[in-house]
C-alpha cells in the first residue's frame, strides 16, 4: 500500500514543528519585572533623584541608546551635545 504524498508531507511538517516547539519550551525563560514606579512629584526632589531618573529614561522607557551612545559614536547625535551643552552647541537666538 503507498503512502500519498500529501500524508508523508504532513506528518514531516507536524515532526519538524513538534521537535521546534519541544526545543523551544525546553529553553529557561526570563521572568521580566515592571519597571519601578519614580514619581517626582512633590518638591522634596534632590539632584541625583533627577539624574538617577534621567538615566532610567535614557537607558529603559526612552529607548535613546538605540540612536544615541554616551562616550561613542552612535547613529544619531553624540550626547555630549545634548540640550545645548558641550561643544558644537549651535544656538541660533
Amino acid at each position: 500500500m503507498r503512502v500519498p504524498v500529501g500524508v508523508k508531507v504532513g506528518v514531516f511538517s507536524l515532526a519538524v514543528m513538534g521537535g521546534y516547539s519541544w526545543f523551544a519550551n525546553s529553553i529557561p525563560q526570563i521572568e521580566s519585572k515592571p519597571p519601578e514606579e519614580l514619581s517626582l512629584e512633590g518638591g522634596t526632589v534632590t539632584p541625583a533623584q533627577l539624574v538617577k531618573a534621567g538615566e532610567e529614561i535614557f537607558k529603559t522607557k526612552g529607548t535613546c541608546e538605540i540612536c544615541h551612545r554616551i562616550g561613542q559614536k552612535g547613529r544619531g547625535r553624540p550626547t555630549s551635545r545634548a540640550w545645548g551643552r558641550g561643544p558644537g552647541r549651535s544656538n541660533p537666538g
